[in-house]
């Protein structure tokens, strides 16, 4: 309501407004979202602590709702520009496990690819701070931002994508960590 109320009185066409904590949408919000262009932060790591068929999320919203809780495939084939991250210190500040959540999801039909899922973590962060030509992707011009990884999240079984170790951090083009 608020972002219509604001968007009515001063419209702008960029505004990347977004709403953070998107886990459990009423009916009819994702599209609203879309309409007022309103971009939806994600934490997919929740559904790795808290899946929708654990003990918290029937037990506090009933069995039936439960099963809406971190709705990532149906917002991603929705076409919302949207962004993962972790809310450290809720859940621990590791892009791997939100990857992995999302990719494993507890609700087999909200499942969606690895690639989706690295594009959210890297390009859909940077987009909503608008920084996409500075960073989010390896391309000439924007910063050095990367980890080499232990391993190929698109090649090792779903279930290890969380375990992969991080074997250096390099930013702006300098290493600040090597295992």
């Amino acid at each position: 309501n608020a972002y219509e109320k604001a968007l009515r009185a001063v419209p702008r066409y960029d505004h990347r407004h977004r709403i953070e904590h998107f886990e459990l949408p009423a009916e009819g919000q994702a599209e609203r979202a879309l309409r007022l262009g309103v971009g939806l932060a994600m934490q997919p790591a929740f559904n790795h602590f808290w899946p929708h068929d654990g003990e918290e999320y029937p037990r506090v919203v009933g069995e039936e709702r439960a099963q809406w809780v971190d709705p990532v495939s149906r917002i991603v084939h929705a076409n919302l520009p949207i962004s993962f991250g972790s809310d450290a210190p809720v859940t621990p500040l590791r892009p791997l496990l939100g990857i992995h959540s999302a990719v494993n999801h507890s609700n087999s039909q909200e499942r969606i690819s690895v690639e989706t899922a690295l594009r959210l973590t890297t390009q859909g962060g940077a987009w909503f701070s608008f920084e996409e030509h500075e960073k989010g992707s390896l391309e000439i011009g924007k910063l050095g931002d990367l980890v080499l990884l232990g391993g190929d999240p698109y090649k090792v079984s779903p279930e290890r994508i969380k375990d992969i170790p991080v074997l250096k951090t390099v930013i702006g083009g300098e290493i600040v960590f090597e295992k």
